[in-house]
């Protein structure tokens, strides 16, 4: 089976750097692999063919030239671009690459493929996707924040009256959803923070109908 080589590997900054060994092992893995780049790993076996013992450390020097589809394959990633440029269904020269590549659970041509490694980079952005706020709710700051109700129901939980989540609400509504300079992250704890102050809230400044005030009264003494 024929294929095409590059020449200019030479030049390449990445192969100079390879030991002579890691340089073997690349070009036996680019004559080894199938039609579309695809090679179980069989360290035994290049070792015995290249005449030099194989380690597991020398594929990974190869970096990001290869990756990893199951435990014991791997695929020259960039192999199929540079044999066959763009894959076609309708040429029929192409279906044994197409089977290959769904015989191993990728998705196909172009790259990048569903690799092992691809996989965990979807999962972390499934997880990334669940910590995000929801979109109907955000500040300019991209932040999540409540409705006028959402306040007032929170006001009634915390054991306030109603008009004071009407002020939290309006407040911040009113400053661009920030405290000071900072954008409001989380606007529960941030109400719960002022009513903990103790005079911050409208209902907190209202006259005590048994303090101070009445009790001098009952004295004879003057405020």
């Amino acid at each position: 089976m024929k294929r095409f080589t590059e020449t200019g590997k030479w030049d390449d900054p990445w192969f100079r750097q390879l030991k002579p060994t890691e340089k073997l092992l690349w070009m036996w893995l680019c004559d080894k692999c199938d039609n579309a780049g695809i090679i179980e790993i069989d360290l035994d076996l290049a070792s015995f063919q290249i005449g030099t013992k194989i380690h597991k450390e020398m594929i990974e020097s190869l970096g990001d030239r290869i990756a990893s589809i199951n435990p014991k394959k791997l695929i020259i990633v960039k192999f199929i671009g540079y044999q066959y440029g763009t894959l076609s269904r309708e040429c029929k020269a192409h279906n044994p690459i197409f089977q290959s590549l769904e015989k191993h659970g990728l998705k196909g041509y172009p790259y990048p493929l569903n690799t092992l490694q691809e996989k965990e980079k979807e999962k972390e952005k499934e997880k990334e996707k669940e910590k995000e706020p929801n979109p109907e709710k955000l500040t300019e700051a991209g932040k999540d924040r409540g409705t006028l109700e959402e306040f007032k129901s929170y006001a009634q939980e915390l054991c306030l009256p109603e008009s004071d989540g009407e002020f939290m609400f309006n407040h911040w509504t009113a400053n661009g959803w920030k405290n000071g300079s900072n954008p409001v992250k989380d606007w529960k704890a941030g109400f719960r923070k002022w009513k903990a102050s103790g005079d911050w809230l409208p209902s907190q400044k209202q006259p005590q109908l048994f303090g101070n005030r009445q009790s001098n009264i009952y004295t004879g003494k003057t405020l």
